[in-house]
């Protein structure tokens, strides 16, 4: 007989379908939420929402392929096996693309914990929560009620839907005019001002592409909105007759006749300048012509921007805006940024022995989008610099305009480099300006096409992390929060990146139906707290968007597993029966989820079922032979027959033989457990079962290698070393002042018999008493003859600094590279070498030795 527990601690709502052993070193466990896989100590746990796809190798292999960039790679000990596995997997991955949101994770975890913790504290975030955060920016950004405002016509989604409600705009501009531009840009994407610079007043708007298409289309009303952003910004009065005084070419500073300098520019095109603000060459006669007021960044390149007019989009003309200039930074589009992806994705898969591997990253062209993507970021930082506003867009203003977007706005303010500010910064420029996650990461209901995937977020969360390597102090969040957002954008364990936009989340509830990511991230703030962070660190970051100064994201693109080795060997000394890979033969179950709080139970089909019924899993051993388990509230029993084949019978508790229980007296009452009577045949006859010390010590090692959010836990060495020293720090100073406290009791004491002692001796010896600054001193008449040293003859003179004197302090004469600077030893003062030339003991410094002193002093002290 042994007592049975299932090793893997289950989320709220988590149902474990199949686990079982592969091979003598490898264990497998699939659940609705994740896959979980053990080989040899090392432990590696990827959630469904992750796998892109799974793929066959030779006839015992499995790899499975991540959508960030990872595989992993399982042997079997059977092809049987190898077929059965990918057949469970596969089944699983397709009942997750079913046709209704109920299938995503996040809404069954979040309905079992509210049943299970029978709480009326609500995660989710409330509706209003972009707006309380919209209005917070606005405020701390300072932003003038004079020449800027808040407009609500977009409340009921009714123009975009898939823009926020609130947007702010010139104070200029009214709604009758926002109506116009909103029919004119693409999707009702209006250029909306996200961002402003304190210093010098630009900022930065966000907007679709105009629809110009073929016949050249025109919006004077959007055309005033720009203009009205750009003297906003500065204060100044928009003058509408302006709008109609036709085109001003010569007021343009990049001329659409000038293709040339636009098509000369190309991610590709790393060998510019060493600073990273400073433009292309391409750029420099266009710019030279006049100094414009106002900077339009579009993402795509001048033909996609020109063949985009076939479909209804287009470009803006310069002779239409006035005093705008437009840069074309040909960034690649979703398709050119999958398939580059995808080649990266193929080349991490294979070995890492390769001597020609650096050339296969390079030709990957990863690299190169993303130097392109921090150099337009920078183009953006340094037109704000400049007190000139910038417009930034692409197609539809979803994909690359948030890439750019936030991230110039991380190297310009350094709030959005704190970890609340970089929430905000998610939670405005990526969730309420409609970033499609459901299609990019492949979660969306229906399913969404595969032309529509694309690894955007996590190439803006790549950059990041370029720049947390270049600025490691800059940043006030760890690389461990940019993982979680990595994989968390996939999983759906979390409902903040569910679906396109706001409008459809609110359609769907997910703010009540699902956790939210941000209140996990908070209530385990110390996790991802960078220790190296500087407070009073406030620069404009300029980072180098050089190939040779990017790295690779080893974290993301080559994780490493949680491992145990070092626990398994202390685990397998208590354990009587372990198999080759340090992991008990018996499983633990955390049977709390299945019986507390009088909850229903889901089986495998999904329909509920009362406690009472049964719960099957599938778990094979070793040998291949499957075991059928059932759990319940009551004890299942297992009898292996002939036929490899489990028979379930339950059992009472109370009427079982104590006799078949071993260790008996570890075993709480009061706590339900789930036992497995196995009748083993065969010529070892029984396996001995663990005892009680040996699965406590084990469940311990397993809480130690998942997170709470069911993933393998992320360890950075660095962060953790720093973290061991902060603690040490404090818990020193915490010992220091407890023997401080300890040791004042017995100070006070010493010093309250001290002065009984002087006391006593005053009042018995005759002196002459004298008070010196609250103390009294008995002054005995033998020493009474003695000089009395005052206060300033005990002084030392200071010398005055270097870097506070320009003159010499006697003739006046400024100190350059031929007069330097020399001290008098005797006052300190600092005088040129005419005026300080003598030299002369000091005996009141301690200066027996001829020093060097200016000529007053050393015409005292030879007087003296």
């Amino acid at each position: 007989y042994q007592t049975l527990k299932t090793p893997l601690r289950e989320l709220n709502g988590e149902c474990f379908l199949h686990m079982g052993r592969i091979s003598k070193s490898t264990f497998l466990a699939l659940s609705d939420y994740r896959l979980i896989i053990c080989s040899n100590g090392d432990v590696h746990c990827v959630p469904l929402g992750l796998i892109d796809a799974v793929e066959l190798l030779q006839r015992d292999g499995l790899t499975i392929l991540c959508k960030t960039a990872s595989s992993l790679r399982c042997t079997f000990s059977s092809e049987f096996l190898q077929r059965t596995w990918v057949s469970r997997i596969s089944s699983v991955l397709r009942e997750r693309d079913r046709s209704h949101v109920e299938g995503l994770f996040a809404f069954c975890h979040m309905t079992w914990s509210k049943r299970l913790l029978q709480s009326s504290d609500d995660e989710s975030l409330s509706h209003d929560h972009y707006t309380n955060i919209f209005q917070a920016e606005y405020h701390r950004l300072k932003f003038r009620n004079e020449h800027w405002r808040i407009s609500d016509l977009n409340t009921n989604f009714e123009y975009s839907s898939t823009y926020p409600k609130l947007h702010i705009v010139p104070a200029s501009v009214t709604d009758q005019m926002l109506e116009r531009v909103f029919h004119f840009r693409s999707l009702g994407r209006i250029p909306s001002v996200v961002w402003r610079d304190q210093s010098t007043g630009a900022v930065i708007a966000r907007s679709g592409q105009p629809q110009v298409a073929f016949l050249g289309y025109r919006c004077t009303e959007d055309e005033f909105l720009i203009k009205a952003i750009a003297e906003s910004s500065t204060g100044d009065q928009v003058n509408e007759d302006e709008l109609t005084n036709g085109m001003v070419a010569s007021a343009c500073a990049g001329s659409l006749e000038d293709k040339s300098a636009y098509n000369s520019f190309s991610p590709f095109n790393m060998s510019a300048s060493l600073n990273p603000l400073a433009v292309s060459n391409a750029f420099s006669n266009a710019s030279n012509q006049r100094k414009s007021s106002f900077l339009i960044i579009d993402a795509r390149s001048y033909a996609a921007a020109l063949a985009n007019r076939a479909m209804g989009g287009g470009l803006e003309y310069p002779d239409y805006y006035v005093k705008c200039s437009i840069e074309y930074m040909n960034l690649p589009n979703i398709h050119a940024l999958r398939k580059s992806f995808q080649t990266l994705r193929t080349l991490c898969h294979q070995s890492s022995d390769q001597p020609s591997w650096l050339a296969n990253l390079e030709s990957t062209k990863w690299f190169q989008y993303l130097g392109a993507l921090i150099r337009t970021a920078l183009l953006a930082c340094d037109s704000v610099k400049s007190a000139r506003s910038v417009l930034i867009h692409c197609s539809d203003g979803w994909d690359r305009t948030s890439q750019i977007v936030s991230l110039a706005e991380i190297m310009l303010d350094p709030y959005y480099r704190t970890i609340e500010g970089f929430i905000i910064i998610i939670e405005r420029e990526w969730l309420a300006f409609g970033h499609k996650f459901a299609d990019r990461c492949s979660h969306s209901f229906p399913l969404s096409e595969a032309n529509e995937q694309s690894p955007v977020f996590l190439q803006w969360l790549d950059c990041i992390y370029q720049l947390m390597k270049q600025f490691p102090c800059s940043f006030e969040f760890n690389e461990a929060l940019l993982v979680k957002l990595a994989y968390h954008s996939y999983s759906c364990l979390f409902g903040t990146f569910l679906f396109n936009n706001v409008h459809e989340r609110i359609q769907h509830k997910v703010v009540h139906r699902t956790k939210c990511f941000w209140r996990f991230i908070r209530t385990q703030r110390e996790k991802f707290c960078n220790f190296l962070y500087d407070l009073s660190d406030k620069q404009i970051l300029n980072p180098s968007y050089e190939i040779r100064d990017l790295s690779v994201w080893t974290a993301i693109y080559f994780p490493k597993p949680f491992y145990t080795s070092g626990q398994e060997r202390s685990i397998a000394r208590n354990c009587t029966s372990v198999n080759p890979d340090g992991f008990p033969t018996i499983l633990q179950s955390n049977y709390g989820e299945f019986t507390k709080c009088g909850r229903r139970l889901r089986s495998i089909d999904g329909n509920d079922i009362d406690r009472s019924e049964n719960r099957k899993i599938e778990i094979n051993r070793p040998d291949d032979s499957p075991y059928l388990l059932s759990f319940s509230d009551q004890n299942v029993v297992v009898n292996e027959l002939d036929d490899s084949l489990a028979k379930i019978d339950f059992v009472n508790q109370e009427s079982e033989d104590e006799s078949q229980l071993t260790d008996k007296k570890f075993v709480d009452e009061d706590d339900d457990q789930l036992k497995l009577k196995s009748e083993c045949t065969g010529a070892n006859g029984f396996v001995p079962p663990l005892s009680p010390r040996s699965i406590k010590e084990y469940s311990k090692r397993l809480e130690n290698v998942f997170d709470v959010d069911g993933l393998v836990k992320f360890t950075d060495l660095v962060q953790s070393r720093l973290r061991d020293i902060r603690i040490s720090y404090h818990s020193e100073i915490n010992h220091l002042r407890e023997q401080l406290e300890s040791t004042m009791p017995g100070l006070d004491v010493h010093n309250e018999a001290v002065l009984r002692e002087q006391h006593a001796t005053n009042s018995t010896t005759p002196s002459n008493p004298c008070d010196y600054k609250g103390f009294s001193v008995s002054v005995s008449d033998e020493l009474q003859t003695w000089e009395e040293v005052t206060e300033e003859d005990t002084k030392r003179t200071l010398w005055l600094p270097d870097y506070a004197v320009s003159n010499c302090h006697d003739c006046g004469v400024q100190f350059w590279f031929i007069t330097r600077r020399h001290h008098c030893r005797s006052c300190g003062n600092i005088f040129c070498g005419k005026c300080a030339n003598q030299f002369i003991p000091v005996p009141e410094e301690q200066l027996f030795d001829p020093v060097r002193v200016c000529n007053k002093c050393f015409t005292k002290l030879n007087g003296s």
